[in-house]
Parts: structure tokens; sequence; C-alpha cells
């Protein structure tokens, strides 16, 4: 079968938005928009991610979270990595994937995360992921 070219990723400038000085990747004509005091940058289909400041909400308690979810259940973590994850749920029958990834800076730090609802491939969830992965703040 033939193999997708992986999504090519540029910068997406989020400084614009208070608060999130962020540079991240995203695909190309993506825009960063401010939604409920998060940043979504989404193109409505695979790539959508949530970037949100983080206080005191470390990945060791996402990841509690997650494992005590009875609805949507931890099937295994693809990624697991001091600063973020990618992992696989189960939702009746339904596999998906989700990340969080932490951008930590001197005074603020920042998680990315997979936009709730829709339903993301290995693929997509990877994607978004190595885009957090490859964010930095300005």
């Amino acid at each position: 079968s033939a193999q997708t070219a992986p999504v090519a990723l540029v910068d997406l400038d989020c400084s614009a938005i208070e608060g999130f000085p962020v540079i991240t990747k995203a695909p190309a004509g993506v825009k960063a928009v401010e939604e409920y005091g998060s940043v979504k940058i989404s193109n409505g289909a695979k790539f959508q991610m949530e970037l949100s400041t983080v206080y005191d909400y470390t990945l060791d308690k996402a990841k509690k979270e997650i494992e005590a979810n009875d609805i949507n259940k931890l099937k295994k973590y693809v990624i697991d990595e001091p600063n973020g994850i990618v992992y696989q749920t189960e939702v009746m029958g339904t596999t998906q994937y989700h990340f969080i990834y932490y951008l930590n800076g001197e005074e603020t730090s920042y998680s990315f995360t997979n936009v709730k609802g829709p339903t993301y491939s290995l693929e997509s969830a990877k994607t978004m992921y190595n885009a957090a992965k490859a964010s930095k703040i300005k």
C-alpha cells in the first residue's frame, strides 16, 4: 500500500494571543484562535491541538486521571516520555489515540493536548505530539 507522506509542519506563532508567547508547529494554513482562555490550533480534521496554561496539573496527575477513567479506558502508552505521552484508549469498542505534552518555561508552563471530541488515528496523534515537542517559548 502506498505510504501517505507525513504532514509537513511549519512554524505557527501564537504570541498574538495574550499569555501565549509560544511558537509551535502546525500544517500550513492553520491558525491559532483563542477559545475559552486556551488556544485552539486546528485544521478542522486530523490536526486539532489545544494549548493551555498549566499551573499544577503535572503529567503524573494527568496519567492518574487517564488510568482511573473507566469509560474511556487506557489500553497502553504508545510514547511515554518525561514531558509527554501518546496513549491508546478504548471507548465503547472504538480505539482512540490521544496526546499530552508539557512545555515548561521559567515562569509559566503550557500543555498541548488533542482537542476532545474527534477520534484520532495513531498517526494523527503522533503528528500533533511531534508538533508540540517542537514548540518553544519566545
